[in-house]
């Protein structure tokens, strides 16, 4: 996910309510000054005070990113890439987020090592965007270092190499990067380039869980499924499941309908148990297709149309 760079907003808050004077604001951004203009894009960006305006902010921004501020860099061509306030144009953004980078935004330079990942606006090109990404991490942007850990833990462009992947990981995790987080758990758990440690990989997955993260609610499901670095817990391990599941992660929606097949935890159900394993194949979750084949062989027609509303239900619960 590209970034705009908020930090002005606080500066602005701790320097007290004088600074936050729209009209002192307008006033020197009119006249030519490009702090005040880029402070009166976030303003209106961000509806401060004033109805939110995102072509304001955008002209705002323009107007300070042309005078050479590198935030407003980064902002205009975080603008461009989403097409807000202004038409999306993904050549124009990367223009934006190269002379933000080439200041030494991190956050500029990890979104532009994003548009060479992805190829958009510029043509693809990895190499290239394993060097901004590294440009944003040394300077302790967590998403750039998040990146390069995937990037070593998957063996792009460089040599695969778990225990580099999980320095980047453990760095960007420590600043409460949510899928450095269930990643770190996971290479815990796993013994990838680290020792594995079943307690330290409950402990980082709980980070990532308690934030909403579906992968690690899923995850820490399995870690009390199986008793692994906690006491093990069939009820804990369902409650996991279930918050992974109403967010669409099919194989946490599998696992609760193999708790309701076999009437562990639950009282036994076959039709709630159809339900999950429909919505884990809407999810396509390879395994949940079979079940849903086996089960529907035994099923009426009308118990599998009931199933299929209750599936509905499930998911808007």
């Amino acid at each position: 996910m590209k970034a705009t760079v908020l930090g002005a907003i606080f500066l602005l808050l701790s320097i007290g309510t004088e600074a936050l004077d729209f009209n002192s604001t307008h006033n020197s951004a009119k006249g030519g000054d490009a702090c005040s203009q880029f402070n009166l894009g976030l303003i209106y960006f961000q509806g401060m005070g004033v109805a939110k305006d995102d072509k304001l902010a955008f002209e705002w921004y323009e107007k300070a990113a042309k005078q050479g501020h590198a935030n407003a860099q980064n902002n205009l061509a975080d603008m461009y890439s989403k097409g807000e306030g202004v038409a999306e144009n993904h050549k124009l953004a990367v223009e934006w987020y190269l002379k933000a980078a080439q200041q030494g935004v991190a956050v500029a330079q990890a979104n532009l090592g994003m548009m060479y990942s992805k190829g958009e606006g510029v043509a693809m090109d990895k190499k290239i965007a394993f060097e901004w990404y590294k440009k944003a991490a040394k300077q302790g942007y967590a998403e750039a270092q998040f990146n390069l850990g995937i990037i070593f833990q998957n063996g792009e462009i460089v040599t695969q190499n778990y225990k580099t992947a999980f320095q980047w990981f453990i760095k960007a995790a420590k600043q409460g990067h949510s899928k450095a987080q269930n990643n770190i758990g996971d290479m815990y758990d796993n013994g990838r380039g680290v020792v594995e440690d079943d307690k330290l990989a409950v402990e980082w997955l709980s980070k990532a869980a308690q934030k909403g993260l579906s992968h690690a609610q899923a995850n820490l499901g399995n870690m009390y499924y199986k008793g692994e670095g906690v006491t093990q817990s069939d009820s804990l391990a369902l409650e996991w499941y279930e918050k992974a599941a109403k967010q669409g992660h099919g194989p946490a929606q599998y696992n609760i309908g193999v708790f309701y097949i076999t009437g562990r935890e639950v009282n036994q159900s076959v039709l709630t148990a159809y339900a999950w394993f429909t919505n884990a194949k809407a999810n396509e979750f390879e395994k949940a297709q079979e079940a849903v084949q086996i089960l529907e062989a035994e099923m009426t027609e009308d118990q599998i149309t009931a199933g299929q509303k209750l599936a509905k239900k499930l998911i808007k619960n």
